[in-house]
């Protein structure tokens, strides 16, 4: 997964809408670059110009946009490992800054102030819909660890949605975890837990 600067277009695109692009399943969480792996959330190591970053947040990288990068890539490779000082059995993102733009401490600072636009962003998530007899007869196991993932559910004027998916076919208990922006309150953020039998 790689994006160059020929792939950014003429818009300057901030850091976490770049990571988003790169299709990857990467996305930011809790100022961490993370990934779903082996069931759970997992933080992916930073690299810029080829150094490992020491606390690895993506506040480390926010100022960063696509008009001071040469390219931004996510590798997932044990090749990786020797070049990092922790990490990567999951990959790693690695950045390549354009000459020239190391940003001055003051600059640096000025341009942290990020806000994160992941909630206004809509991407296709695969969820089966088993609408014919043949679907539901499928004999190939259903293992999907994510059972559902939508990121544009809106509530009614009391703050309700119906949500509906369909489970796979591995039992357990499952975590939702719901967050979301209100108009009244602001950010939201509500956890518990369903099982499967």
């Amino acid at each position: 997964y790689s994006l160059k600067q020929e792939d950014f277009g003429q818009t300057v695109t901030d850091m976490e809408s770049l990571i988003y692009q790169l299709g990857a399943g990467l996305y930011i969480e809790n100022d961490q670059v993370v990934k779903t792996s082996r069931g759970g959330l997992v933080a992916i190591p930073i690299m810029v110009d080829g150094i490992q970053l020491r606390d690895g947040t993506f506040s480390e990288i926010a100022y960063l946009s696509s008009d001071m990068i040469e390219g931004i890539a996510y590798v997932k490779s044990n090749m990786l490992l020797f070049e990092l000082d922790s990490g990567g059995e999951d990959g790693a993102l690695l950045i390549w800054t354009l000459p020239g733009k190391n940003v001055p401490a003051k600059e640096k600072e000025k341009k942290n102030k990020f806000t994160s636009k992941r909630y206004s962003n809509v991407c296709t998530f695969y969820n089966p819909k088993y609408s014919t007899p043949k679907e539901k007869a499928n004999p190939e196991p259903d293992k999907r660890v994510t059972l559902l993932w939508n990121n544009a559910v809106f509530t009614d004027s009391l703050g309700r949605a119906v949500i509906e998916f369909y489970s796979g076919d591995l039992k357990g208990d499952f975590l939702v975890n719901i967050q979301g922006i209100s108009r009244k309150n602001g950010p939201v953020f509500k956890e518990t837990i369903f099982s499967v039998n």
